[in-house]
């Protein structure tokens, strides 16, 4: 898979190793980290209610450990950005793996209601540390080898490799326990423990594998200490509207993708009360190949029309979408829109990171990301928070709706945002 002695080995503190790399090499080693990186999440995802309930515990603590996991995200995020973008991406993406793996070990072996928070908690804060760290590495070696070359294409193309990994795994993860694989070591005799087992050693080796073929850059020497450079991230987040306006229709897109992802499968039920179990896990996948769709048709589009247009096009059908997906009376429907979501969805990401990534100064790329990421976690946090009583009290389409105009809404805001690469990133209102 892998040449060391020629362009793989990823050590861009020596000129020479750099010059031999082309984007087309890059985008390929940049793809395989994504895969290998999101392969344990979807081995894991369609069963995680399930294990944690086989273990004992109750719905209601499941719930809870949840919140504790979003609330460890949200305080970690834009400090744990600083600390990438000070003591290198690379190095911090590692730590986030062997915390990553010492939380899967930790839900593996115990079972208690403080493990499972433990667990949530570290759980967390290998996710903030993790949040942007590659994709600012990826973005810089981007510059570094080939600026010329539009990082639009090249962020379309290689966005679609995780929802592909995702739906890949998933139907992967749903199939490991019908193979009823029994694991009578250490008392671990549950039908679920076999995913745990796979996800913990698929981030092993990832691990192992970044470790050999990526090197760390060497990075100018920053003065701050991490409150002033906190305090320069909000300095320059003040001074550029374009920044603003991004972070908010980030905000928009976690309400959006969250009033999707919580009500989705009470809605089949609603719709299909006795279609199979199995459905769920093909819309499962569905959800994230279409995802892969969408972004490979953005390139095309982005070709034509530029990133600003695109991305307001393709965010207003997403929110008519939602609306028109609420409407639905049967699985058919419901799954054709459902569908058609999320391919809207995927030819977002790509052109949307583009426009983010060319706001952003490179001294403060993971953190921006950090931040970008923090929006979209309030977003969907207040929107689980606020619309499941919503939907409680009103109904699942009600919450649709809403969702719905909030992302209309969010695709003005493109509009005033200046996309040439190298500017202020300022608006042009």
């Amino acid at each position: 898979m892998f040449d060391s002695d020629r362009i793989y080995l990823i050590n861009i503190d020596y000129i020479d190793n750099i010059n031999i790399m082309n984007i087309k090499q890059l985008r390929l080693v940049y793809s395989i980290h994504l895969f290998l990186n999101y392969l344990p999440l979807g081995i894991y995802f369609p069963i995680s209610t399930l294990f944690l309930l086989e273990k004992g515990y109750s719905l209601g603590w499941i719930g809870t450990a949840m919140s504790i996991f979003s609330i460890t995200i949200f305080l970690f995020e834009l400090p744990t950005g600083g600390f990438a973008d000070k003591y290198g991406r690379i190095n911090i993406y590692r730590i986030s793996r062997v915390i990553y793996i010492f939380s899967l070990l930790i839900l593996l072996f115990f079972n208690t209601l403080f493990s499972l928070f433990f667990s949530m908690f570290l759980y967390g804060v290998a996710r903030a540390l993790s949040s942007g760290t590659m994709e600012a590495w990826f973005v810089d070696m981007h510059d570094t080898v080939d600026s010329k070359i539009n990082l639009s294409k090249s962020m379309s193309i290689v966005a679609g490799v995780a929802p592909a990994a995702l739906g890949i795994s998933t139907l992967l993860g749903g199939f490991i326990p019908d193979l009823k694989i029994k694991m009578n070591f250490f008392n671990l005799q549950g039908s679920y423990n076999f995913n745990i087992v796979i996800a913990i050693s698929a981030v092993l080796i990832h691990l192992i594998l970044n470790i050999i073929f990526f090197k760390e850059t060497k990075r100018q020497s920053h003065k701050e200490t991490i409150n002033e450079y906190c305090k320069n991230i909000v300095s320059f987040l003040n001074q550029s509207n374009s920044l603003k306006y991004l972070i908010a229709i980030s905000f928009c897109l976690g309400i959006g993708l969250n009033s999707i992802e919580s009500f989705w499968q009470p809605k089949v039920q609603e719709l299909a009360p006795n279609s199979p179990t199995f459905v769920l896990g093909v819309l499962a996948s569905c959800y994230f190949f279409a995802a892969t769709v969408g972004s490979l048709f953005s390139n095309i589009l982005t070709n034509y029309l530029g990133e600003k247009k695109t991305l307001f096009i393709m965010k207003l059908f997403h929110g008519i979408t939602l609306i028109a997906l609420s409407y639905s009376a049967s699985l058919v429907g419901f799954s054709i829109g459902f569908v058609t979501i999320f391919i809207f969805h995927g030819a977002l990401n790509g052109p949307h990171q583009t426009l983010l990534h060319n706001c952003i100064p490179n001294q403060y790329r993971s953190s921006f990301l950090s931040v970008d990421s923090l929006s979209l976690q309030l977003g969907g946090g207040l929107s689980a928070l606020i619309l499941g009583w919503v939907a409680q009290y009103n109904s699942i389409s009600f919450v649709w709706k809403l969702a719905g105009v909030f992302i209309i809404i969010s695709a003005f805001l493109y509009l005033p945002i200046k996309q040439s690469k190298g500017e202020s990133c300022e608006s042009s209102i």
